[in-house]
Parts: C-alpha cells; structure tokens; sequence
C-alpha cells in the first residue's frame, strides 16, 4: 500500500526546493464551484514569477501553471 507522497516529491516541494520560501502566499480555499481550491506563491526580485497549485486536496497537488507576475 502507497502512502502519502512525501512534501519534497510533490510540485510544491519541489518549487519549495530550487526557489526558496515564497514572498507570499495567496490561499482560495474556497474557489468558483467549476474549480478546485488552489493557491499561489508569488516570487518577487529577479525571479519574477508566480505559481500556481490546484487540486481537491491542496495537500495533492493536481496541476501546477507558471506564469510571470
């Protein structure tokens, strides 16, 4: 039996891993009926990007956008 996917294996670990601790964290917990919860971490300075995590459980990260801020 598998059980849950250890932080470090999961998009947001490794985001966590090659960028560091986000700037800030927006969290939708409640989102639009048609979508998942999801949140965004937002890097600021030279990096200048977002990303994205959706999925039913935040802890299972189902799809991971990157976009720039």
């Amino acid at each position: 039996a598998q059980g849950p996917t250890p932080g470090w294996r999961t998009d947001r670990g490794r985001v966590y891993i090659v960028h560091g601790p986000a700037d800030e964290i927006e969290m939708f917990p409640n989102a639009a009926a048609n979508e998942f919860p999801y949140e965004r971490w937002l890097y600021r300075g030279a990096l200048r990007k977002s990303f994205t995590f959706r999925g039913p459980l935040l802890e299972t990260t189902i799809s991971l956008a990157e976009r720039p801020i």
